[in-house]
């Protein structure tokens, strides 16, 4: 199952998809997106993706477990080139043991971007 929804006035994009496998139990996943870009503060974009793999039915789909990914950002544009930023990241590492486990990061800095474009 996959939907989306797209509200142009309010700058909000949102897509969520849910991958049911009859073959083995707890072999579903589920992945949201969702963007914001409010009209009244077009500086501002916040972004997020979260995605939950092997879990047994939909009912556990939104958790906080194992095999939970989960990327955030905001950020603020303070001229064409320069903006500001803050990002919390959830993913996994393997340890020494052979087994995935969480690591939760953040940051927050300044960043820059320009745009080349060729005739």
């Amino acid at each position: 199952a996959d939907l989306s929804l797209n509200v142009l006035p309010i700058g909000l994009l949102a897509r969520a998809a849910y991958t049911r496998i009859s073959q083995a139990s707890d072999a579903d996943s589920f992945t949201a997106a969702l963007t914001l870009s409010p009209p009244p503060l077009p500086a501002l974009q916040l972004a997020a993706f979260y995605h939950h793999q092997s879990f047994e039915g939909l009912d556990r789909a939104i958790s906080w477990r194992d095999e939970t990914l989960l990327s955030a950002e905001a950020r603020l544009d303070l001229a064409p080139w320069l903006y500001l930023s803050g990002r919390l990241d959830r993913q996994f590492s393997l340890d020494d043991s052979g087994l995935f486990s969480p690591i939760t990061t953040w940051s927050a800095g300044l960043g820059t971007s320009w745009t080349l474009s060729m005739p």
